[in-house]
């Protein structure tokens, strides 16, 4: 204890002049506690460590558990919202759907109008060429005639020319049907008068055709026709006997008869079809197109003209 005192009486006696303590050799050799020595290693281990094990921990917070009417509500909610987004998407469709078949059917009654002006002239010419036909016709059992009136005769002939042929402006009906908008027409009455309709129209054109074919026919076979016969006597149904005995302008007159009678027949034939036919067929279309209009005027409120 006395040599402790004394040193530590050295210490403060340095310290108080300034001077730093010197330390015996014999101090500096004295042995080391190694109990002091590893402590300090630990405390340097345990400092850097000690940044790395203070972490943050995040904890979630409480939630209530929600009860089964809650869950029930909220399904409810996500289910009337779904819905009520079909049904306004379905009422947008709808009305666009409207909008175009109102559209449509206002072109198919311009359509229709252009049709009942086209009727109306090919009721007039052909009822005109039934009377030119008949006309033609009664020159059939005339065996002699004079030279004013073959030259009617040939008058006739080329006044009765080509058939005026009934062309319907179907272009919107053939458009909703290829592009499938005809579907969007859910009145019964206006689509079974629309198809109705355009049955007629083939029907009439399929009259037409054949009619075409034989006043061709016939017209074909009057170019080669020479009316001149009728100026020749003692023509009259040769049997192949006096035939084999006639004289070459015997047998060609006898031939521009025939041939005469064939135009004659052929010319009969248009008539009937004109007459019994394609005319009851015109009738009864102008007077569907009249009441197919005013059907698709009431029914989408249009404009009656």
């Amino acid at each position: 204890m006395n040599e402790e005192q004394n040193i530590n009486n050295d210490l403060q006696t340095e310290n108080d002049s300034g001077e730093q303590p010197t330390v015996n050799s014999s101090e500096a050799m004295a042995p080391i506690d190694t109990n002091q020595t590893n402590e300090q290693p630990e405390t340097l281990t345990t400092n850097n460590i000690q940044p790395t094990t203070q972490m943050e921990v995040h904890h979630h917070p409480h939630v209530e558990k929600k009860s089964f009417k809650e869950y029930l509500l909220e399904g409810l909610m996500i289910f009337l919202a779904v819905t009520m987004g079909f049904i306004a998407e379905n009422i947008r469709e709808k009305s666009s759907e409207h909008e175009t078949e109102k559209k449509n059917i206002e072109i198919v009654v311009n359509n229709l109008r252009d049709d009942m002006t086209r009727l109306k002239n090919c009721i007039e010419q052909n009822n005109i060429k039934v009377k030119v036909l008949d006309s033609i016709i009664s020159f059939k059992e005339r065996i002699k005639l004079t030279k004013d009136s073959v030259n009617k005769l040939v008058r006739l002939i080329y006044k009765c020319g080509p058939n005026f042929d009934f062309i319907s402006n179907d272009a919107a009906i053939e458009q909703m049907k290829s592009s499938g908008t005809i579907r969007l027409i859910k009145n019964k009455e206006v689509l079974d008068s629309i198809l109705k309709y355009e049955y007629i129209n083939k029907l009439i054109t399929v009259n037409q055709k054949d009619c075409d074919q034989w006043n061709f026919t016939a017209h074909i076979n009057h170019t080669k026709l020479d009316l001149s016969f009728y100026e020749y006597s003692g023509l009259v149904n040769l049997d192949q006997k006096r035939i084999n005995a006639a004289t070459p302008g015997q047998i060609y007159y006898q031939e521009q008869r025939v041939l005469a009678a064939q135009c004659f027949s052929e010319y009969d034939v248009v008539r009937y079809i004109i007459q019994n036919l394609m005319l009851p067929l015109l009738y009864q279309q102008s007077q569907n197109c009249s009441k197919l209009i005013n059907l698709l005027q009431t029914e989408y409120h249009l404009k009656h003209e």
